[in-house]
């Protein structure tokens, strides 16, 4: 099987600025305007303020693990990833996902995190040298 030339020093900053910075802020500003627009959410504090940074700190450490892996051509790191999340949230509470809007604003958030990370490593991968 043929390896693709690891990408230049420019390709990588475009990929992992597509990655780190737009998806970042592409995310926060879609998941505050699903949580706005969600009466139950508004009712039940899902996830305290004072916790947001947690969340947003993972999910700037999951974009760089998928940009990472598909530079270096390793898509099983992601779904291993993937593995651990849902293991991990399945040990936890019982009625963790009890409210359906929480679960699916837990997909959606994940999803983006997804494409925008595995979208900066095919950026970085697939940009002319």
């Amino acid at each position: 099987m043929l390896t693709p030339a690891f990408p230049t020093l420019s390709n990588l900053l475009i990929g992992y600025s597509f990655s780190i910075l737009l998806g970042g802020v592409s995310i926060e500003w879609v998941m505050r305007a699903i949580r706005n627009r969600s009466e139950v959410l508004k009712q039940e504090k899902v996830i305290p303020k004072r916790d947001m940074y947690l969340v947003r700190l993972l999910g700037l450490l999951e974009r760089i693990l998928y940009t990472t892996c598909v530079v270096f051509g390793q898509p099983a790191g992601i779904a291993a990833w993937l593995a651990i999340k849902v293991l991990t949230r399945w040990a936890g509470e019982e009625n963790r996902w009890a409210n359906i809007s929480e679960a699916n604003i837990y997909l959606i958030g994940n999803l983006l995190t997804v494409a925008f990370g595995a979208g900066g490593g095919l950026l970085s991968v697939l940009l002319p040298k």
